[in-house]
């Protein structure tokens, strides 16, 4: 959806006319449910002023606000995203949820990009938007203007006192200004510009980034910015051409209207190539000759002379890998070996490195190329990010030797930065993740389109290609080759049942279970002649998930004390004759058969009888709670027969209960005993009430010093469930004194294994502690704690308290005295309020150090963690507006 830019005179005001069927009229008082529309007229642009102008592309988007006339009580008319008139500069903004419009007189207000909460610069959650872009812009080549668009330039109009039921007009016009650097050439030799670079950290002056503005003032004023701003701004060309000696070259860069300091100088880098050598050029202009003065909506011309450049020659790939981010680098002739709809994979004789250009990437497998850029970190590796490139030769001969990968190798990928082209055979959950048969770390897929690379969901594939970096326990594969795995079952003559559990769960309206609330189901009859049962214990045992694309049947278990068989039957007259199972698995989980050999997935064996069993155990003996996640099942019989009814057994029923607590005396604590027979009731009862008494739901109350069994009970009920008791160790002391502090600050990284600690926000005077609720399904409250110097001020209550768990290079944020089997960790799921406590298994926590937020990883995106609102703690994909400039802070128990 390429967007760019035609000069021209300047431009006639846009109209703008918000319509509901008619095209002048405004319905005022019923809109909801019908759409309301945004037509320009055709004198409209995108962008106006000084003959800068856009064309709309698909995909567009502005928002709408509006308020009483001359009031401050600004009210959203939501997100329009263009529906007619892509590639002109008329466009025709539709919204499928229109507001409800009185009719007094209104002041209208639209932004460019849509995104703008409010207009107000008061709003701390609005009024702000993105100019330019931090990460530096591109353009393809010299005088291409195509960067000039979306995000980079955002726009505003305002329309004023406009009588109710009277459709507003609208004259879009440009935050951002624009300057053209024209790049002279007076080296006296040939020279290709690939990169410029605007430094105005000597001045301090912030030009790109995220600021706050004044909407409602015309024109805008600026009140601030959002913290992520720099004072450095660059603008890359991807395939620049060369310069001949007194040439010149023009690149365009977006910024914040501004003036330069003129007591500072007004630096410019100028990176490329000259001679075969990377080279760069530092050019201080003088401010007021210049008159270094940038205008919304204007563009403003530069002229930098480059009179010589520094050489710093070529490099190789191993000199950009063992280097820094942010570095630049020439590699030249590098083999092009693997091309990918973002970017593509390099090699010369020192090794291979991925080249990311954000987009389809003008390069064929065998092309030979010269690539002059920076490099990036992302996913634990160095990349080049969007550098400039020339293809110097095609159809070069292309020989890559795979390693073959095991589960074992795919684990030990996510736990270090590695690059390695290799083969091994996985099972996709979706089109772009997969799975290897007993491996717990994941793979995330990026398909080959030189050849196209097909992958579908499903299916089971020999796969060939590059592993680059990790996150978490996702490895990161660049797909080369696949290659479907097809499997001949056995022989057989009967009768077939084979469905998915997705077509199972939707067939007989099975409940999904979804963060704590879990639903189970046991007992499944695939036919009236064949049925799949579950024999574990755990809360988990027989739930239905979704994944993906796909609906999980999971089986938990693997201990001796929570042990979970799967039972396959037939009905009387019937004969089992193979079964064929497609699952993936968890927690090194397995499936044995009678003869304690693996059940593969997606194999089918010859089985006998009317019943088989599978036992859910772990490959390495080392977990209680090993997973099999069944998506699939082929079973094949002869005979006929119905099912009856299975009859109804008696549970032996086991209490979980933690051994030990302690409580402080007036303070009250919760034992939150849990069984596996879920009609039961559990009773408590307080060994001595003199010295801790417990309530009828486990709330125990510390009454005086000492140590006291609390029990909980269940009584048995025949036929259905036995009796059971466990007892708790309960000690009730003295409070500490709220000065004496024995939480002391520790760096993130040098928290122990098995260290108890509370995590800490701090902004401004504002300093909250997370708490874990003893497992939740709602975010963690922020709890307000104080500080004495490195230290927090008094003990923290047991709800504030963490365990943490490391495990390679997996770190993890435990819930304290969970009984083994049950552990509840903090987790992540897709929501901005997504922060939750129990037993998902989005839990790997990490400290980003760029921003120095915490971390989790939400199954497709990166969410940073932080309090919001003062009151609960919440996870975005950003660091941006409502967790904004918080630090973090961590205290140890000593």
């Amino acid at each position: 959806m390429k967007k760019f830019f035609a000069f021209a005179g300047l431009v006639a005001a846009a109209a703008i006319s918000l319509t509901n069927c008619q095209p002048k009229e405004l319905a005022v008082e019923n809109l909801p449910g019908s759409t309301l529309t945004v037509t320009a007229s055709m004198d409209a642009t995108k962008t106006t002023n000084s003959g800068m102008s856009t064309l709309w592309a698909e995909g567009d988007a502005l928002t709408l606000f509006y308020a009483t006339a001359n009031g401050t009580d600004y009210t959203s008319a939501g997100k329009f995203t263009l529906s007619d008139g892509a590639g002109t500069k008329s466009g025709t903004f539709t919204s499928n949820n229109p507001p409800e419009i009185g009719t007094a007189g209104y002041d209208w207000y639209a932004i460019y990009p849509s995104g703008v909460k409010s207009p107000a610069s008061h709003d701390s959650e609005g009024g702000y938007t993105y100019i330019g872009d931090t990460r530096g812009v591109a353009q393809e080549q010299y005088n291409d203007t195509g960067a000039l668009c979306g995000t980079a330039c955002p726009m505003y109009a305002i329309t004023k006192n406009v009588p109710g039921g009277t459709a507003p007009g609208f004259t879009m016009k440009q935050i951002a200004s624009v300057i053209e650097f024209n790049i002279v050439n007076n080296t006296g030799s040939i020279l290709k510009v690939s990169r410029v670079t605007l430094d105005e950290s000597e001045a301090g002056e912030a030009i790109v980034g995220s600021f706050y503005i004044d909407f409602t003032s015309d024109p805008l004023v600026f009140t601030g910015s959002e913290g992520y701003v720099k004072n450095v701004a660059s603008v890359s060309v991807s395939n620049p051409s060369d310069l001949a000696n007194g040439e010149t070259a023009r690149l365009y860069l977006p910024v914040k209207p501004y003036t330069h300091d003129a007591s500072k100088p007004f630096k410019v880098i100028v990176e490329g190539e000259s001679g075969g050598n990377a080279v760069s050029a530092t050019v201080e202009l003088n401010p007021s000759k210049e008159k270094c003065t940038f205008v919304a909506g204007k563009i403003k011309k530069v002229t930098v002379p480059v009179t010589s450049v520094e050489s710093s020659g070529s490099n190789s790939i191993a000199d950009v890998l063992s280097g820094d981010a942010g570095n630049s680098y020439l590699v030249q002739n590098a083999l092009v070996t693997m091309v990918y709809s973002k970017g593509f994979f390099v090699q010369d004789e020192t090794g291979t490195i991925l080249v990311f250009m954000n987009g389809a990437p003008s390069v064929a497998k065998g092309d030979r190329v010269d690539i002059n850029g920076v490099s990036s970190s992302y996913s634990n590796m160095l990349q080049f990010n969007r550098p400039a490139f020339s293809v110097k030769s095609n159809g070069n001969a292309v020989s890559l030797s795979a390693s073959s990968y095991t589960a074992s190798d795919v684990d030990a990928a996510a736990a270090k930065a590695i690059c390695e082209y290799v083969s091994l055979t996985a099972t996709l959950t979706s089109a772009t993740a997969a799975t290897v048969e007993g491996a717990t770390a994941t793979l995330s897929l990026y398909a080959a389109t030189d050849p196209a690379v097909t992958l579908t969901s499903g299916k089971k594939y020999n796969l060939t290609g590059y592993i680059y970096g990790y996150y978490g326990t996702k490895v990161y594969m660049y797909v080369d080759s696949a290659e479907e795995v097809t499997e001949t079952p056995p022989v057989t003559e009967g009768t077939t049942v084979s469905m998915t559990m997705k077509e199972y769960q939707e067939d007989n309206n099975c409940t999904l279970s979804s963060g704590n609330t879990v639903t189970n189901y046991k007992v499944l009859d695939l036919s009236s002649a064949v049925r799949m049962m579950s024999t574990g214990t755990q809360k988990n045992c027989g739930s239905f998930w979704t994944s993906g694309s796909n609906v999980e049947w999971r089986l938990y278990g693997g201990g001796s004390d929570k042990p979970d068989n799967l039972i396959i039957k037939v009905a009387d007259g019937c004969n089992l004759k193979s079964v064929k199972l497609t699952f993936g698995s968890q927690n090194t989980g397995i499936l044995l058969d009678s003869s304690s050999q693996t059940i593969a997935s997606g194999t089918a064996y010859d089985v006998s009888g009317t019943s088989v069993t599978y036992v859910l155990s772990t490959s390495d003996n080392s977990k209680t709670n090993g997973q099999i996640k069944i998506t699939a099942v082929e079973i094949v019989y002869t005979g006929s027969g119905t099912l009856q009814p299975e009859a109804e057994q008696e549970i032996q029923t086991s209490i979980s209960l933690k051994s030990s607590a302690t409580v402080y005396i007036g303070e009250t604590l919760e034992l939150n005993a849990t069984s596996n027979a879920n009609e039961a009731t559990i009773t408590y009862e307080s060994e001595d009430e003199s010295i801790a008494s417990v309530s009828s739901t486990g709330v125990v109350t510390g009454v005086a010093e000492g140590t006291v069994k609390i029990y909980a009970r269940i009584a048995g009920v025949a036929g259905k469930y036995t009796s059971d008791e466990k007892a708790c160790n309960v000690t009730v002391t003295e409070k500490p004194s709220q000065t004496d502090g024995t939480w002391v600050e520790t760096a993130f990284a040098s928290i122990a294994n098995g260290a108890q600690f509370v995590v800490v926000s701090i902004k401004d005077a504002a300093i909250y502690a997370m708490s874990n609720d003893k497992g939740t399904s709602t975010a963690p409250a922020a709890v307000a704690v104080t500080l004495n110097g490195n230290k927090l001020a008094s003990p923290p209550a047991s709800n504030l308290v963490w365990e943490m768990v490391k495990d390679g290079q997996s770190v993890r944020f435990m819930l304290p005295e969970c009984e083994q089997g049950e552990e509840k960790y903090l987790y992540v799921i897709k929501n901005n309020n997504g922060l939750r406590v129990g037993t998902n298994e989005n839990n790997a926590i990490a400290m980003d150090s760029e921003s120095g937020y915490l971390t989790g990883y939400d199954g497709e995106a990166t969410r940073y963690f932080g309090v919001y609102n003062n009151a609960d703690w919440r996870c975005y994909t950003s660091v941006n507006n409502n967790i904004k400039e918080q630090t973090f802070k961590f205290y140890v128990k000593q």
